[in-house]
């Protein structure tokens, strides 16, 4: 189903040289990379081609993980460049085809903020995420490093 709905889509981005956004959520980890990397051989179905990004948190051993099922699962024809987030700022200025964005340790505006026109025209973002509630009740590395006191 997925591959259907992204096949389209791009289709139709690459017409207009616009970017398709998939957000995929699960609290599968598993499921989650396999669905990222069904999406990307849509994506190659409608003609995407190139390479791209998949940017995930190295410090967090279930991105590892979700990492090494993501490339267990993508069978492709693309180009794939595995990069922390701590590179964004070496991407800056630079273009890919699409890129996977493992959001589900942590999501920091700048890290997402710096990978906004990462994707070319007819290209794709894939968002893995975890359910919102799940979400909402992770501390995330910046949260973990605030110092507070209530007054």
């Amino acid at each position: 189903m997925i591959s259907d709905v992204v096949k389209a889509e791009v289709e139709k981005a690459k017409r207009a040289k616009h970017r398709r956004l998939v957000a995929l959520i699960s609290s599968d980890d598993r499921r989650l990379a396999e669905a990222a990397a069904e999406a990307l051989r849509a994506f190659e179905a409608a003609g995407g081609a190139g390479e791209g990004l998949y940017m995930f948190q190295p410090e967090y051993a279930d991105a590892n993980r979700r990492m090494n099922y993501f490339r267990e699962a993508a069978k492709l024809g693309l180009e794939v460049h595995f990069r922390p987030y701590k590179d964004t700022p070496k991407l800056l200025g630079k273009t890919y085809d699409f890129a996977v964005l493992d959001l589900v340790n942590d999501l920091k505006p700048n890290d997402v903020g710096r990978l906004g026109g990462v994707v070319r025209g007819g290209g794709l973002y894939v968002l893995m995420l975890p359910p919102l509630d799940v979400w909402r009740s992770y501390i995330t590395k910046f949260q973990g490093d605030l110092a507070g006191a209530s007054i």
